[in-house]
This record gives structure tokens, sequence and C-alpha cells, in this order.
């Protein structure tokens, strides 16, 4: 049996060997979020603010982590802010509920990658990921 699901042509694990990072303080987002990136081929870690979140990026590689934007203790911006003092690289990716224009300026911005908005829509989540991590 091959590690590679295939359904046609179509790859149906395009995150294969990607270490994503999801920081969310929301269980049902959470549980959502790692089932659809894990079935899509990813190893998901789950931190539940931003705080915890910075723990984990300093003990671990990731290739992509997806902040959530309004979270207690420490919440997006305040995250961002600190990763950009660290120089962090890795692509980080806005999960916000936020649609207007000028709210999503602000999040490219305060130096997110990308974003991504809420409800989700699987596939524009995973493409999302694949353009962040190749540019």
């Amino acid at each position: 049996m091959t590690d590679v699901i295939r359904h046609g042509e179509a790859d149906l694990t395009p995150l294969r060997g990607l270490n994503i990072l999801l920081i969310d303080d929301c269980e049902d987002n959470q549980f959502l979020f790692k089932r659809l990136l894990v079935r899509k081929g990813a190893t998901v870690s789950l931190a539940s603010d931003g705080r915890e979140g910075l723990e984990q990026i300093s003990s671990a590689d990731f290739d992509s982590v997806l902040l959530d934007i309004q979270m207690p203790v420490m919440d997006g911006f305040e995250t961002m802010e600190a990763l950009n003092k660290l120089g962090y690289r890795t692509p980080v990716i806005a999960l916000t509920g936020y649609n207007r224009e000028s709210e999503k300026e602000n999040i490219l911005l305060a130096g997110f990658s990308s974003i991504v908005s809420k409800p989700l829509d699987a596939t524009q989540l995973v493409k999302t990921i694949l353009e962040s991590i190749t540019q």
C-alpha cells in the first residue's frame, strides 16, 4: 500500500510531510482544523493561545503556523509582534472572522503572510498553506 492516496491524478494528501502549528483558543476549531489538515497529510501541533504557541515555536520547527487573531492571554497581533521581534521567518497565516478590507490590510501590515477567513473553506486553507510555503 502506498503512503499517497490518489483519486485519479489528484493527490488527496497535498500537505504530506508538512509540520503545522495551529494556535486557536476554540477547541472545536482545533478539532476541525486538525482533522482536516491531518487528512490532507500534515502533522499538526496545537496551542490554545499565543504564549503557548511561542513556547512550541521555540522548541520545534514548523513549516507553517496558523494563528487565530482573537484569543485570550495573547492574541494574534501580540503573538505576531513577538515573532517579528524574534526574526521568525516561517509563514504565519492569520485565521480570522474579520472581513473588512481595512482589517485585512492591518493583518498583512502586522507581518502575517496571508489570511484565511472563518468560516473555513477547506480548499482555500490548503491552497493558502501551499502558496505561503513556496513564497
